[in-house]
């Protein structure tokens, strides 16, 4: 049964790769591999400090990218990493429990699904699990074998875990406190206390230096304050929404369920977590239950301070090891028949990994195909020529930086600074940036009249769009490029269309049927000419966008604004309500309980004129 641990390593490896072939990368995995692509490490570093990460894996990229850059070769530093983590986890259980447990314990550490998806990727967590799990083998070898020197390198190796991920600090504080309970409680040798509590002298050193050198400068940045009150919020405590005990609550839930990639499974490895600690507890195993609490009651107690998350969140993968521990003790409990602890831990990956349920930040595998990627960077090269300005999000950029730039040579990670805009020089094109790192629709024309005040494009310039990453693309109609990919073009506002729109207020005024409470003018060109030229039509006058807040409020203040006239310009981005987006056909049409009349359109199809009424049911 010794070997078996040989096809759990293959199998986990096989799993990796497949995983990690085949798909573009996501913006998170484009921006670590961009701090590591420098000319040199003093780079890496400067553009490492931007981040709310550590150092070392940023360091041992920018080697592991001198022999290739391709998507698969950059993950399989990860994809192996992280099967060695599984064979150090499994000597480490080999050595605090017995072989049968340790074969159950490499098998859920192999196969939980959570794992599996950060040890494919180009990110920090591979490693960090590499380095917590020789870091655990090492303490329990140098304990159970009294060697010091074990002891001394299990800190070296906390400490490099901290300068991997400060998610870290989570196992090197569980590790100090068990290492100072079992050297009381053991009464060990003075030479294992002394190379013992240098190793962990030297992690708290690390801690201290990162803390100092760069945590505290991150402390009230935008960054914090985004994950703080943004995408990261349900994962910190927020007294103000919530007690403490629901907290709590909900976010092992969510944890369980993350790890678990599954709500239903995730329920059962919980229970299976709590038997097995009631069960260290019961057979006085305090050792183990030590490494089981102190991660958790660390993290929780993180969360309540705003120090780091739980919850369920990638950021908490720090506590798969302990999950796994956890659930590894309660299949201990089994009958001691060889085959069944094992067993039953491969029919729990087996059924867990066929009813994966994906985690709400994610990209689909058939939208994720690197043909998506190529197909968007050909039509941006097919419809801009070399020189031309595209405009993106931050999170688009840094796509851009990997796909449209030459990644096999460093790519300067800060660009020149132009008002609210990064600007970028990749593959002959002028890439600007906005300094937010998602657009929704809102944000997007917000950016796009500040970057016609900023850059003096010509009349009716065409400036190509490149949107993509975590979310619904801007445009999503353009199924060839899947549902996170879009590339479309938009216009620099134009004397000509603000002529144009003047002009139609006059002419469509004898077409107009009946007596109207509003008029709606594109946001671009809601300006004191239109605005005035438009007043005789109707005792408002709207932007497009005063009307989509509007609407969001209820279908009801919409309804008040009828009947209306719509001004549309042709290829001119807008938010409004969708159902107004057939106003692009040119023609009338009825949708929504609403009847749109086409009652103007000037020849060479730049701007159209409707009215809008709403139908009685």
């Amino acid at each position: 049964m010794r070997y078996l641990i040989i096809p759990i390593l293959a199998g986990g490896l096989l799993l990796r790769l497949l995983t990690a072939r085949g798909t573009f990368l996501n913006p998170d995995e484009a921006i670590v591999f961009l701090v590591a692509n420098q000319p040199n490490l003093s780079a890496v570093i400067q553009a490492g400090l931007t981040q709310p990460h550590p150092p070392l894996t940023f360091i041992l990229l920018y080697f592991w990218r001198l022999l290739g850059t391709s998507e698969l070769w950059l993950r399989l530093f990860s994809v192996l990493t992280g099967t060695a983590a599984v064979y150090f986890f499994y000597k480490f259980l080999r050595l605090k429990m017995n072989q049968q447990s340790a074969l159950s314990g490499a098998i859920l550490f192999a196969f939980l699904p959570a794992v599996v998806g950060l040890s494919a990727e180009v990110r920090q967590y591979a490693l960090l699990l590499f380095l917590m799990t020789v870091a655990l083998y090492l303490m329990e070898l140098g304990f159970s074998q009294s060697r010091p020197g074990a002891l001394f390198l299990s800190g070296i190796f906390s400490a490099l875990a901290g300068a991997t991920q400060y998610s870290g600090l989570v196992l090197s504080a569980a590790l100090g406190i068990l290492f100072l309970f079992r050297a009381i409680s053991k009464k060990v040798k003075k030479r294992l206390w002394l190379w013992g509590g240098l190793g962990q002298l030297f992690a708290l050193i690390t801690y201290a230096f990162f803390y100092f050198t760069h945590i505290v400068h991150l402390k009230g940045s935008p960054m914090q304050q985004f994950a703080l009150t943004g995408w990261l919020r349900a994962s910190y405590f927020h007294p103000e929404l919530e007690s403490p005990i629901r907290f709590l609550l909900r976010t092992t839930f969510d944890l369980f369920s993350y790890l678990f990639s599954s709500r239903p499974f995730g329920i059962v490895g919980l229970l299976l977590f709590l038997f097995g600690t009631v069960f260290t507890i019961i057979k006085r195993r305090w050792n183990l239950t030590i490494l089981l609490i102190a991660p958790f009651v660390i993290n929780i107690l993180c969360a309540f301070f705003h120090l780091l998350p739980y919850g369920g969140t990638r950021h908490s993968i720090v506590l798969a090891l302990f999950v796994v521990i956890g659930i590894t003790a309660a299949l201990s409990s089994i009958p001691k028949i060889d085959w069944l602890k094992p067993a039953s831990a491969g029919i729990l990956m087996l059924a867990t990994n066929i009813f994966l349920t994906p985690p709400a930040q994610h990209i689909s595998r058939p939208n994720a195909r690197q043909e998506l990627m190529h197909r968007a960077i050909a039509t941006l090269k097919d419809n801009a020529p070399e020189g031309d300005t595209i405009f993106a999000d931050y999170q688009s950029s840094v796509l851009l930086s990997y796909y449209l730039a030459d990644h096999t040579k460093p790519v300067p990670f800060f660009g020149k600074t132009v008002g609210p805009f990064w600007e970028f020089n990749y593959g002959e094109y002028l890439v600007v940036s906005s300094t937010e790192w998602s657009f929704n629709r809102l944000q997007f024309l917000t950016a796009l009249d500040s970057l016609f005040h900023y850059y003096p494009f010509r009349d009716n310039r065409t400036i190509w769009v490149f949107d993509g990453g975590w979310g619904m693309p801007l445009v999503s109609n353009q199924p060839e490029l899947g549902s996170n990919l879009a590339v479309f073009p938009v216009t620099a506002p134009t004397a000509a269309t603000e002529s144009l729109l003047i002009a139609a207020c006059a002419e469509v005024k004898p077409l107009i049927k009946g007596t109207l409470r509003s008029v709606f003018l594109p946001s671009r060109y809601h300006k004191t000419s239109t605005v005035n030229a438009a007043r005789p039509l109707a005792p408002q006058v709207l932007s497009y966008t005063e009307l989509y807040l509007r609407a969001k409020q209820g279908q009801e203040e919409f309804d008040a604004c009828l009947p209306a006239l719509a001004f549309w310009v042709f290829q001119d981005p807008a938010w409004h309500p969708e159902f107004m987006a057939y106003m692009a056909d040119g023609e009338s049409y009825i949708s929504a309980g609403y009847r749109f009349t086409l009652l103007l359109m000037d020849v060479n199809r730049q701007i159209a004129v409707y009215q809008i009424e709403k139908i009685e049911q």
